[in-house]
């Protein structure tokens, strides 16, 4: 048959279109988001724990996943930079790159004051943007002439407010399978403090994890917004004075309104491993499996008989 009508040749092709994008997502492994707890949309700045200055290893938090999904595929953190290029200026201007530790672990049920086993620890290589230069003429500050800088959101009204550093997300690359309820740790050194402290000046000595104020988690739950884990050798950090132990990574209390670390769990499904044989890919066992997933009950026959 033959289309004269280029309205009806449209159509058929956008149905066709339609067709095969149906069948290329039949049985695909799909994402969701089973925790969120960063601001949205990004401001230009978020409080923060610096880890030169708090003599911080390891910061994080313990969270409850909504949904079904259990294996992650990203996490990603809310950071904030106060160094200056001009501080730094035989470094890119496009920013400066660190390596940073994302840790996973069970809960300890006979001590939840501390992280049980370690599921999964990555670290990766991110690249951090400079905080901008300093702004004296609209942002003058009384004890530090110049050193804020003014942050337009787009779009919205204008942003009045002055920031002293500057926010910005990092994402990691996961495939790890985790349970219902787990505590997370970034971790990463600076000059003098970290797991193992580089022993020179740098911007890292400016880099903070984010604790935004008055952020709540939109997606899961955060078990305490009042407490958050955290390893830091200075024993007066701690809200029991150190009496928990300093330099273990460890819960620790009183910090509302910035008792959740902003972070955001993204997960699919957990593998299902392939079919081993045909009666298995009947009565829509076919629709189970996401190792790989099949679009119908003859392709998942197909892949038994192949392998």
């Amino acid at each position: 048959m033959t289309l004269r009508n280029p309205l009806s040749w449209g159509l058929v092709a956008a149905a066709a279109a339609a067709s095969l994008a149906l069948a290329a997502s039949a049985g695909a492994v799909t994402s969701s988001v089973i925790y969120d707890a960063t601001p949205s949309p990004l401001p230009g700045n978020v409080a923060s724990l610096g880890f030169q200055a708090t003599q911080t290893a390891e910061f994080g938090d313990e969270v409850v996943f909504t949904g079904t999904n259990r294996r992650l595929t990203s996490v990603t953190v809310t950071m904030s930079d106060w160094a200056l290029h001009s501080t730094y200026p035989t470094m890119p201007a496009a920013g400066w790159t660190h390596p940073i530790t994302l840790n996973l672990y069970n809960t300890n049920a006979l001590n939840p004051t501390v992280p049980g086993t370690l599921i999964a620890s990555t670290t990766q290589t991110f690249t951090v943007p400079w905080r901008p230069a300093e702004d004296p003429t609209n942002c003058p500050t009384k004890d530090s002439p110049g050193y804020a800088y003014k942050w337009q959101s787009a779009p919205g009204a204008p942003d009045t407010n002055c920031y002293n550093g500057f926010a910005f997300n990092i994402s990691f690359d996961l495939n790890t399978v985790v349970p219902d309820r787990i505590v997370y740790g970034i971790a990463y050194n600076t000059n003098t403090w970290g797991y193992a402290p580089i022993g020179a000046p740098g911007p890292y000595e400016s880099l903070n994890v984010g604790v935004p104020t008055g952020q709540l988690a939109t997606s899961g739950t955060d078990v305490s917004p009042d407490q958050v884990f955290w390893n830091t050798k200075t024993a007066a950090w701690y809200s029991d004075g150190g009496l928990g132990g300093t330099g273990t990574f460890r819960l620790d209390n009183g910090w509302v309104p910035n008792g959740t670390v902003a972070a955001k769990f993204v997960a699919t499904e957990i593998p299902v491993a392939p079919p081993t044989s045909k009666d298995q890919c009947k009565n829509d066992g076919w629709k189970t499996f996401n190792d790989p997933s099949f679009e119908n009950q003859g392709k998942c026959v197909s892949f038994v008989e192949a392998h």
